[in-house]
């Protein structure tokens, strides 16, 4: 299309974003009224006064074209959560700020690809994730500035990096569904999910919760290890790891210690056989 330019695109879908600091001001009716208005808007008069932001054939199909499904996925998450407009607008703030970043800096900046998804890039993947992270922390502070009931201060400034790193790293799945939907929603799931956690118990699990993230890391390390050597495929190296860290946690590191020795004496073995 004449005049398109996806980095204008991008940078509307991130500004568009600054509309969810209104959260902490609107009663719940009120946002999903704004949030309907949004969706006419961009479905009937928006590809009049406004058609350089539409890609080329979204016109054609604009009710599925981004354009029309982000305010559709507002209208979701300012649905589902009549009280908790933090969780909301975290959500939305991840999917404007993560997703446009992701696509600007991934397109633009020079990085090696990622396996899983040769059209997406490491630097796209950092730059979504961090911006995703720091507009979530934001609307997620704000935004609880206006709550009777605000939730608990670690959870405004812990969960949404959390929600964000799992976004980031949805967005990057090759997967048909639009992202749009995928981000937020994948956002909100884990913004949801940890709104039950009680900070108390969850110290007294603390050695628990370290031996699991130490069990995790080091798979995951050993595994990407074995894939840039070449000794697993991706899938091989993503089983690896969840067998690695189910053996650990169930039979302590000793056990994980002889898998990982069988496994290494195994590939080394091959390697040798394969010279022969």
């Amino acid at each position: 299309m004449a005049g398109f330019s996806e980095i204008r695109r991008q940078i509307t879908h991130i500004l568009v974003g600054a509309f969810a600091l209104l959260l902490r001001w609107l009663t719940w009716g009120q946002a999903l009224g704004v949030a309907a208005a949004a969706i006419v808007f961009n479905l009937i008069v928006l590809p009049r006064v406004g058609r350089n932001v539409f890609r080329p054939g979204d016109l054609e199909r604009r009710a599925q074209s981004g354009i029309v499904i982000y305010p559709m996925a507002v209208f979701g998450l300012i649905l589902l959560f009549p009280r908790r407009p933090d969780i909301a607008a975290a959500s939305w703030a991840i999917l404007a700020a993560g997703d446009g970043l992701a696509t600007l800096v991934g397109a633009h900046v020079r990085s090696p690809r990622l396996p899983w998804n040769r059209d997406k890039s490491v630097a796209g993947l950092i730059a979504g994730a961090t911006g995703a992270a720091v507009a979530g922390v934001l609307l997620s502070w704000w935004t609880s500035l206006g709550m009777s009931a605000p939730p608990p201060e670690w959870f405004v400034f812990a969960a949404p990096v959390a929600a964000a790193i799992a976004a980031a790293f949805v967005e990057t799945v090759p997967i048909r569904l639009n992202d749009n939907i995928s981000v937020p929603f994948t956002a909100a799931f884990v913004l949801w999910s940890l709104s039950f956690v009680d900070i108390g118990v969850a110290r007294s699990h603390w050695p628990a919760v370290q031996v699991t993230a130490l069990a995790v890391g080091v798979n995951l390390l050993v595994a990407f290890a074995g894939w840039r050597a070449r000794t697993v495929t991706v899938a091989g190296a993503i089983t690896g790891a969840v067998i690695g860290v189910a053996v650990w946690l169930g039979a302590g590191w000793q056990a994980w210690s002889m898998l990982f020795v069988s496994f290494f004496v195994a590939a080394a073995a091959t390697r040798v056989g394969h010279r022969r």
